[in-house]
């Protein structure tokens, strides 16, 4: 399915603020919400959650479970995270339908990349707003290019559930060699140089 999402924030209203006039109509925090459509559908709801870094971890995964289908591992966490009402919503119209949790205390591949997405959000956000070099930079194109080594590793493994304990050295190094076939293959290719620095 097609998705456009991202984040929004919005400012909570008080109760009746229909009878304050400027700022007095909201209660002074914030929430956020997912903005955007689904198969050209408008969709704004609630993300339930006032943290901006929760909201950026439910839009990634949101995202990936629209895009991987119903059979996507990542909607039962989602319906543990997102309000049921928006729960429900995207469930419906992927067509998921539920599952048992599986009980795991591995950490997987898919928990690294889920949790490195959102550090590349903040990198490139550090970045967008003019902050120090210290603070972490990355441009959008350095996270395009990131995600793309990450796709190519995600089909590489064939499992995204694969858990990290059990990519070793050598399952890296089998890694490169693929790459470096794939990529000699191509017609614009430069020798495979760019395969040390993706796989870093």
């Amino acid at each position: 399915m097609l998705a456009k999402l991202c984040y929004k924030e919005v400012k909570v209203r008080r109760p009746n603020s229909g009878k304050y006039d400027g700022e007095d109509k909201f209660t002074g925090t914030k929430t956020y919400r997912v903005d955007g459509t689904l198969e050209g559908e408008r969709v704004r709801m609630s993300l339930g959650t006032e943290e901006k870094s929760a909201a950026v971890r439910r839009i990634t995964k949101l995202e990936r479970a629209v895009a991987e289908g119903p059979a996507s591992p990542l909607w039962l966490e989602l319906s543990e995270a997102l309000p049921p009402k928006t729960f429900k919503f995207f469930a419906e119209r992927v067509g998921y339908v539920g599952q048992k949790r599986v009980a795991t205390s591995q950490i997987t591949w898919q928990d690294l990349v889920d949790a490195y997405e959102v550090e590349m959000q903040r990198r490139v956000e550090n970045k967008e707003r003019g902050a120090d070099r210290e603070e972490g930079l990355m441009s959008t194109t350095t996270r395009d290019r990131y995600r793309q080594t990450i796709r190519h590793f995600d089909a590489f493994l064939q499992d995204k559930q694969t858990p990290l304990a059990a990519i070793t050295p050598a399952v890296i190094a089998k890694f490169k060699v693929t790459r470096y076939k794939a990529i000699i293959a191509l017609k614009q290719a430069r020798g495979g140089t760019s395969i040390a620095r993706g796989a870093a």
